[in-house]
């Protein structure tokens, strides 16, 4: 059981990022019904979306063998600011100024903050995108 527990921290991070892309998956098939137009910019947005997604699991390892270090952490918060801006700018090129897209300028600039924040408290990053999946699944259930 000790061999477990010294790996909690992989656990975590490995647990958080999961979460956080499947929120993103569940929010992209939920809301994808809703299109009526592909714009030409949508397909590289996609692609965009895709290559800030793929750095994630690497991030994510990183980040899980350096729990507590700053670098670490504002690494892996790039990557999902990164991820949220990629997806924010896809919903635009599609659904215009729909509701979800003013909630995600806002997840972006909490995240920014979060990003700030991780100078002073590591894990403050990943805190963050925890709740904001949370928050996602959420909203997710909810119309709005």
């Amino acid at each position: 059981m000790g061999g477990f527990w010294a790996l909690r921290d992989q656990f975590i991070a490995y647990f958080i990022s999961f979460f956080w892309i499947g929120a993103m998956w569940v929010g992209l098939h939920n809301n994808w019904r809703r299109v009526k137009t592909i714009t030409r910019a949508a397909p590289w947005l996609g692609i965009v979306l895709l290559f800030f997604s793929s750095l994630v699991p690497y991030a994510t390892r990183i980040v899980s063998a350096h729990f507590m270090s700053v670098g670490a952490q504002v690494f892996y918060g790039l990557i999902i600011i990164g991820v949220t801006l990629a997806n924010l700018a896809l919903y635009r090129s599609v659904l215009g100024d729909a509701p979800r897209n003013r909630l995600l300028f806002w997840d972006v600039v909490v995240k920014c903050a979060a990003l700030l924040l991780t100078f002073a408290f590591p894990p403050t990053m990943m805190i963050v995108t925890l709740l904001a999946a949370i928050f996602w699944v959420i909203m997710g259930l909810q119309k709005y």
